[in-house]
């Protein structure tokens, strides 16, 4: 109703029009009660800026220990209800933003008197900012309107023009100082006979070191004689300065969001009260402030230098656990188009009878330019989708109420109950965990969700453009060499920052927080700075000791990493840390890792030969052979689409995997236990790479359950690594026919479904569990082949 009453006043005022709005100034709004009614009206007529202050209001010291209490005031909403005043307010956030929160205030005491809240039973209900109580309020702005005077789309569109206006940036915080006090205002007492003025000294904020400068001349202008003071004499009133909490910031623009050779700029962030310590180095946040000049201290015939800097007005950060970098990467409509076109590519009728026909048809979009290769575009692509956290809590259909709820409890953990040794298999564990008398749940560790790639090969191998087209197809990434990189490179730094503080400094794996990080010639980096990403690739966390700071950063980073052997050739009759020089302990941490070889073969040579010919010389026929006439008739999905297409998978499916995909999963990691492999030592990670792979190929293949055919598939993609059962040394078609070289491609494409059938067949029956396979695949192999295959 008063908002009603506030909009009736102005309803005679006349509109403004575009020329005035351009060239007006705060002035022209009228009196500061007239600016601040206006304020007040739009507060009292925002449902969401009213559920906000009735929140607020009820606050009290058992729900907040700080005494600063924000408000979110949505900018784009401001200018619906108020074009004039939402202009103004960019265009002056000094002159204005103090009587929009004096509208706040105001707003407060007319909810507590609406709403009879001192009457109810919620005696807390207190204004917050008043001038009677110790509380401040500040008004958050957010959601600027998307145009390119407010909402930059990058650091490198701010010129000189914006200071002093309101800009909504983005980036990633890669520097953040420790949080201290600053003196933000001083009372003073003029001491001069006749005088005895009083008057407040604020901080300037334009300078670097924020100075409070000392006052050298009184302010007042009419003493009792009707003369100007000027006295420099002054006293300081104790208990009258105002203080605060400070930290700043330095965000840089993403590298992916830029062109190849353009350096990422930055911009120091200054931030006060309760937004201080809201974010990390790694973290992507959207920040709203004024930008303001920054004078550095000045000498002698020496030229002042001369920055910008930004006064946080809001921040908010945007790579928390519900957020994910793929799905932020598409708009709305592409995103809603893409995502037809997956469902319809999935129910053809093709699709259904040959789904591994499909699948090849999606990991033929991975790296293109590449001839063969197929194993390593397939394992670089599930690496890319990756797992589910073991933490992660999802419904599932077609189950009972007791199993849902006892799957709520205990996510994802496996157990080997006695009377399941025989058969091998893995189930669920039914039973909940025991709760402490206090009622609160034990404590369980989170199982990582990214999966991490070595390639590990001779020169020429195409190492390297892997990487690269990853770190191009991830919507946030890192890619470094390992030549140089020291640990404070990869992980991150303590450094000073113009005084006696330790600032900490983002590295590359902490800057690729929830993306890809791609370290190129991986084994040029020293062992004493590889141990330093040991926690980082398991817990993806880093914990951090430097300059007198302790902390925690946050690291969930996919590493797909490439190096080279010592001496530049593989040695087949040597161990992979002995050809890498990368100890055990870290390469146990990899879930796949492949050796690449490059032995002569006139077959491949020739196809590679004119495959590269062809894509030089734009198809004009020269040396085209059947399978690459083929391959170059075959319209392959571009980079946005398989982008889009691994985030819809990724925020999709959640698969849980099937009793009998779990049967296989653990006979094939006791058979790796029990083998002698001279290549590597075989541990538990090993298990857990095989069920992050599983989850990953189940999503590739757009479903939320991994069956039998999911384990199969990473079975046969785990023999074709380090990891499989003879070793990466043994020759292909050793003691296990189911190698097969990474080097090559995918079996003919009009036989790849019916030979997944032959090689699932002989898996099984390596196992012992052919009663796994369903009896029409059983017969169907059986029948091919004319006799069983054991």
């Amino acid at each position: 109703m008063v908002g009603t009453m506030r909009n009736n006043e102005h309803e005679e005022e006349q509109p403004w029009t575009a020329s005035k709005l351009t060239s007006a100034s705060y002035k022209d709004l009228g009196l500061p009660e007239h600016v601040s009614d206006r304020f007040l009206s739009f507060l009292l007529s925002s449902e969401r800026c009213l559920s906000l202050i009735l929140n607020v209001v009820r606050s009290g010291p058992s729900k907040s220990l700080s005494t600063h209490f924000s408000i979110e005031i949505n900018v784009f909403e401001l200018m619906q209800h108020d074009n004039v005043m939402a202009t103004m307010l960019l265009r002056y956030p000094f002159a204005l933003l103090g009587l929009l929160e004096e509208a706040i205030v105001r707003a407060q005491r007319i909810v507590i008197e609406q709403y009879a809240l001192v009457a109810s039973n919620l005696p807390i209900a207190t204004v917050k900012g008043d001038q009677n109580t110790p509380t401040k309020i500040h008004a958050r702005l957010v959601h600027l309107p998307p145009h390119i005077n407010c909402c930059k789309p990058s650091l490198s569109c701010i010129d000189a023009g914006d200071v002093g206006n309101i800009v909504q940036i983005s980036g990633t915080v890669v520097r953040a100082s420790p949080v201290r006090m600053i003196e933000k205002s001083r009372s003073y007492v003029c001491k001069a006979k006749n005088c005895g003025h009083r008057f407040i000294v604020y901080a300037d904020f334009e300078q670097s070191n924020n100075a409070l400068n000392v006052p050298t001349i009184c302010s007042n202008l009419e003493t009792s004689n009707g003369k100007p003071c000027k006295g420099n004499v002054f006293e300081i009133l104790p208990g009258e300065s105002e203080h605060t909490d400070y930290q700043e910031i330095k965000i840089q623009e993403s590298a992916t969001k830029m062109g190849h050779g353009t350096i990422p700029r930055s911009i120091l962030v200054k931030m006060e009260h309760d937004l201080v310590d809201c974010c990390k180095p790694g973290d992507d946040v959207v920040i709203v402030g004024t930008l303001s000049t920054q004078w550095q201290p000045t000498s002698a015939n020496i030229m002042c230098d001369i920055s910008i800097a930004l006064h946080a007005h809001s921040v908010r950060v945007v790579n928390s656990e519900e957020h994910s970098t793929w799905e932020e990467s598409q708009s709305g409509n592409t995103r809603d188009k893409l995502r037809r076109e997956f469902d319809e590519f999935w129910n053809r009728p093709l699709s259904k009878a040959r789904p591994l026909y499909a699948r090849n048809y999606i990991v033929k979009s991975v790296c293109p330019k590449l001839y063969g290769l197929s194993t390593i575009k397939l394992a670089l692509l599930l690496t890319l989708i990756g797992g589910i956290s073991g933490l992660h809590l999802e419904p599932q259909e077609n189950i009972s109420e007791d199993e849902e709820k006892n799957r709520a409890v205990l996510s994802d953990q496996f157990v080997l109950r006695a009377e399941q040794c025989e058969s091998s298999s893995l189930q669920p564990e039914d039973d909940p965990l025991p709760k402490s008398q206090s009622g609160v749940e034990p404590a369980r560790a989170k199982r990582r969700e990214q999966c991490h790639l070595l390639l590990v090969g001779d020169p020429g191998c195409g190492k390297s453009v892997f990487l690269r087209w990853a770190s191009t197809l991830s919507p946030r990434s890192v890619l470094t060499t390992g030549c140089g990189t020291t640990s404070a490179g990869l992980t991150c730094a303590a450094v000073r920052d113009g005084g006696k503080d330790f600032v900490l400094e983002a590295g590359a794996l902490v800057l690729a927080d929830r993306g890809v990080c791609c370290i190129d010639e991986f084994g040029c980096i020293r062992n004493d700075d590889r141990t330093t990403i040991h926690e980082a690739m398991e817990q993806q966390t880093l914990s951090v000791a430097k300059g007198g700071i302790v902390c925690k950063l946050s690291c969930r980073t996919t590493i797909i990493a490439a190096c080279n052997p010592i001496g530049g050739l593989y040695e087949m009759c040597d161990s992979l840390s002995k050809n890498t020089g990368i100890g055990m302990p870290l390469l146990s941490r990899f879930d796949l890792i492949f050796k690449l070889v490059d032995l002569s073969d006139i077959d491949r040579d020739s196809k590679i030969a004119a495959h590269l010919l062809n894509s030089a010389i734009q198809g004009s026929g020269f040396l085209r052979t059947a399978d690459s006439q083929r391959q170059g008739d075959e319209e392959v999905w571009n980079m946005e689409k398989l982008r889009a297409y691994i985030a819809t998978v990724k925020s999709r499916f959640k698969p849980r995997i099937s009793p009998s995909a779990a049967q296989l999963l653990q006979a094939h990691y006791q058979s790796c236990r029990m083998s002698e492999n001279p290549t590597v030592q075989v541990t538990v990670r090993l298990f857990e790479a095989l069920i992050r792979l599983s989850q990953a190929h189940a999503r590739l293949m757009f479903r939320n359950t991994v069956t039998l055919q999911d384990a199969v598939c990473v079975i046969l993609l785990m023999e074709c690594s380090v990891w499989s059962v003879g070793g990466s040394n043994a020759t292909f078609a050793d003691t296990f026919p189911l190698n097969h070289d990474p080097m090559e491609d995918f079996r003919d494409d009009s036989e790849c479904d019916s030979e997944f059938l032959r090689e699932q067949y002989a898996l099984l029956a390596r196992y012992g569990l052919l009663d796994l396979l369903p009896e029409s695949e059983r017969k169907q192999v059986e029948t091919a082949s004319h006799s069983p295959i054991i």
